[in-house]
């Protein structure tokens, strides 16, 4: 069957009430608008209800007589349930399925639309047919503040029946098995073919290839994400709830409104948790948040009721395919070559790291990108809460804490005492737990370091937030480095511009701060601020150099980065390089 519900465009809603004056149940709220039509076993009002009075009425649940106005069913996650002028709870019931949705007719500000689901998603072409067309055969299309999308297959009511079937028997008989992309192909175009049979329905190949495309998009796939999963170019992905289009972070454009929808609460959730199924996680309504990461690195968190209010919310911070060497933080001037040259010198010893920041200003991508500065025949231990880090050293362990296990951050730190490493990577530093964990990692003197990443908006924030979260004044030492790198609004134009930077690069010496280069705002330039340092002191000792020879070869190093910042080599090139140095 094709799923019905009404939906309410807020921003078009004057709050008339005609609608509700136009419903045969009288409510007295326009959160009868939020029903979602669950089914008996996912109804929330239906458990809570302890007079029976809700009962299923032409396939959907309905309040009957019965009921005595207790309230009980306003347990609704989505505050479908309402109260009556009679008193009594009252949900949508579509006007019994009879076709005439009487609410829908009465509203003047066309706010109110019956919508059909077929497959949980659309993607909305029809109202920029004139860009799409001007764009050619191009998949996608990113200007004026929008993000297009082509629609995948455009099918008939018949098609999308055939669809809900073909992709509700799959799931019924597959259930969480994991196969491939072909074997899931296969299966579906066999399922397709029992269906026409059944029913006795001719379909040709073509229409039949596009349906099956379709589910495939539907159970191997995303759905209307998977077209934005695939351009590099996007690094952020926000679904805000059912029937609201999904919004982009473009890498040179900001933030994008796209034509893609989800339709169906049920889809974008079942979405969210085949995501997070190698994690072994789910989100339910006694779990409503949850934290993940996609088998290609890239970030998940989501939520839904009654964590978010208005529907399934979920973002995406997606991995880049191709990752930043630093050579490509020199090219896009997020640091100096100077920078990344001292950095690529001080790394190579005993040194442990902090990068600092505010959200989405790329701390763990220069992490990981500083990295193929450190030899590849290290052995490197990784303890997270989310795998995030992705080096290239192919000696390396990766430990997950696991909340449902009862496994901390802290606990990991103690593993890796066991483990003889030569750096220990904590991750994401956000609690106070994880705070003690990276301590306890910096105190044990865990070989040649360790690194973390970090929110703090200075070196300065940094070390308050950190005494806050319980570290002592006295082991703030053990932190060798402390690198900020923020996210900064620019004026460019009419508009403004989004840019990273790194802003700060400091040295914990005796209890307090020694600013090693500092960022100039009006210049856009990263300036070295000291010249020598005890840093520079124990790196020339490292590297058996000399002073002068040091600075030698931090003007040779810092050179061939400018050079490699315009040759662009993979990530995998860059690191044979600067490994041979």
């Amino acid at each position: 069957m094709i799923y019905l519900r009404i939906f309410l465009d807020k921003d078009k809603c004057n709050e008339c009430g005609d609608c509700l004056e136009a419903c045969l149940k009288k409510p007295l709220s326009l959160g009868i608008f939020n029903c979602r039509h669950c089914s008996k076993e996912d109804a929330a009002c239906l458990e809570a209800c302890g007079e029976q009075a809700i009962e299923e009425k032409a396939g959907l649940l309905a309040v009957g007589e019965k009921c005595g106005g207790c309230g009980k069913c306003f347990a609704c996650p989505w505050g479908a349930m309402v109260e009556s002028r009679a008193g009594k709870a009252v949900k949508c019931d579509l006007c019994s399925n009879d076709g005439e949705a009487r609410c829908v007719l009465a509203c003047k500000k066309n706010a109110l639309t019956l919508q059909r689901d077929g497959i949980g998603w659309r993607i909305e072409c029809e109202p920029y047919k004139k860009i799409l067309e001007k764009a050619g055969d191009k998949k996608t299309v990113a200007a004026d503040g929008l993000y297009l999308v082509r629609r995948l297959h455009e099918l008939r009511p018949k098609e999308e029946n055939l669809l809900h079937a073909v992709v509700s028997e799959f799931r019924e008989r597959a259930g969480d098995e994991v196969a491939s992309r072909e074997a899931v192909s296969r299966k579906l175009k066999s399922l397709l073919k029992e269906v026409c049979e059944e029913y006795g329905l001719l379909l040709d190949k073509e229409r039949g290839e596009k349906i099956v495309e379709v589910a495939e998009a539907n159970t191997f796939g995303y759905g209307a994400l998977d077209p934005l999963l695939e351009d590099d170019a996007i690094e952020e992905i926000s679904v805000l709830g059912a029937n609201r289009p999904a919004y982009v972070f473009h890498r040179e454009l900001g933030w994008l409104k796209t034509n893609c929808y989800f339709t169906s609460e049920e889809f974008a959730t079942n979405l969210i948790n085949k995501m997070a199924r190698p994690l072994g996680r789910r989100i339910t309504f006694e779990n409503p948040r949850l934290n993940a990461t996609l088998p290609d690195g890239s970030r998940l968190h989501a939520s839904i009721p009654p964590v978010s209010v208005e529907g399934v919310e979920l973002t995406i911070r997606k991995f880049r395919k191709n990752p930043f060497t630093p050579a490509d933080l020199v090219a896009n001037r997020t640091m100096s070559a100077e920078l990344a040259a001292f950095l690529s010198l001080v790394l190579f010893g005993d040194a442990s790291l902090l990068i600092a920041g505010n959200t989405s200003s790329g701390k763990t991508t220069t992490l990981n990108a500083l990295f193929s500065f450190i030899p590849l025949s290290d052995r490197i231990v990784i303890t997270e809460e989310t795998p995030e880090i992705s080096i290239p050293h192919k000696h390396r362990i990766r430990i997950v804490a696991n909340e449902d296990a009862g496994i901390t951050m802290k606990d990991l730190v103690k593993d890796t005492l066991r483990m003889r490493p030569d750096r220990v990577v904590i991750g994401e530093v956000r609690s106070r737990d994880e705070v003690e964990a990276l301590f306890d990692s910096l105190l044990a003197g865990q070989a040649r370091g360790s690194y973390a990443t970090f929110h703090a908006g200075t070196a300065e924030e940094a070390v308050t937030r950190l005494k806050a979260l319980g570290a002592r004044e006295g082991d703030l030492d053990a932190i060798d480095l402390i690198l900020v790198q923020r996210r900064i609004m620019i004026r460019e134009g009419r508009g403004g511009k989004e840019i990273r930077r790194a802003t700060e690069f400091c040295e914990m010496s005796r209890g307090r701060l020694v600013k090693l280069f500092s960022y100039d705002y009006k210049k856009d330039f990263l300036e070295k601020k000291l010249v020598h340092s005890d840093l520079f002191e124990r790196t020339a000792d490292t590297h058996r150099m000399t002073a002068a020879e040091l600075r030698k070869e931090l003007e040779r190093r810092a050179k061939r980065l400018k050079a490699l910042a315009g040759e662009k080599p993979s990530y995998a090139e860059f690191t044979k390089e600067v490994q041979d140095w």
